[in-house]
C-alpha cells in the first residue's frame, strides 16, 4: 500500500499514478490488458487506503484529501469499465469470426461429404455404365426369343435382370 500525507503530496502522487497509468494502457496489448488494468486498479485502490491529511482537524485538508480518493475511484471505475467494454468487443469479434468459420467448415465438410459418397460409388457407377449396354443386348435377345416355354422362361430371367439395373440405375442416379 502506497502512502501520502497531505494534500499537495498526495494529489501530485495521484497525478503520476494517473499519468504512468496512462503510459501502460497505451502500451497494453490484448494479451495483456486484464493484467494492467488489475495492476492500475490495485494501485488506485491502493492510493485510496493510505492517503491521509497531515492534520486530521483540518477540514478543508480532509475534503481535498477525500476528493483525490474520489477522483481516484472514479478512474478506477473508468479503466475497469473500458477494460470491460473492450473484452466484450473482442469476445463479440471473437465469437463473429468463430461463427463464420463454423458456416465455412459446415459447408466445405458436406462438400466433402458429397464428393466421398461420389468416390466411393465410383465402382458402383463404372459397373452400371459398363452394363448399360450389356442390358442393351440382353433386351435385344429377349426381344429375339421365340414363343416357346422354354424361351419365355429365359426371356422373364432377362426381364428380371433389367428390371433390377433400372432400380439400381435409379438409385444411383438419386445420389
Amino acid at each position: 500500500m502506497s502512502t501520502c500525507r497531505g494534500y499537495e503530496v498526495c494529489a501530485k502522487s495521484l497525478a503520476e499514478l494517473i499519468e504512468s497509468s496512462k503510459t501502460k494502457l497505451k502500451a497494453a496489448t490484448a494479451e495483456n490488458l486484464a493484467q494492467i488494468v488489475l495492476e492500475i486498479s490495485e494501485a488506485l485502490v491502493s492510493f485510496t487506503a493510505g492517503s491521509d491529511p497531515v492534520n486530521y482537524s483540518d477540514w478543508d485538508e480532509i475534503q481535498r484529501i477525500e476528493q483525490l480518493d474520489a477522483l481516484a475511484d472514479k478512474t478506477r471505475q473508468s479503466i475497469t469499465a473500458d477494460s470491460i467494454e473492450s473484452s466484450i468487443k473482442m469476445i463479440m469479434d471473437s465469437s463473429s469470426q468463430l461463427n463464420q468459420l463454423i458456416k465455412k467448415l459446415k459447408s466445405e465438410a458436406e462438400r466433402n461429404k458429397q464428393s466421398a459418397q461420389k468416390i466411393r460409388l465410383k465402382p458402383v457407377i463404372d459397373v452400371v455404365d459398363s452394363m448399360s449396354s450389356a442390358i442393351t443386348k440382353l433386351k435385344e435377345a429377349r426381344d429375339s426369343l421365340s414363343s416357346q416355354d422354354s424361351d419365355k422362361n429365359i426371356g422373364e430371367q432377362i426381364s428380371s435382370v433389367v428390371e433390377a439395373f433400372n432400380g439400381l440405375d435409379k438409385a444411383i442416379k438419386a445420389l
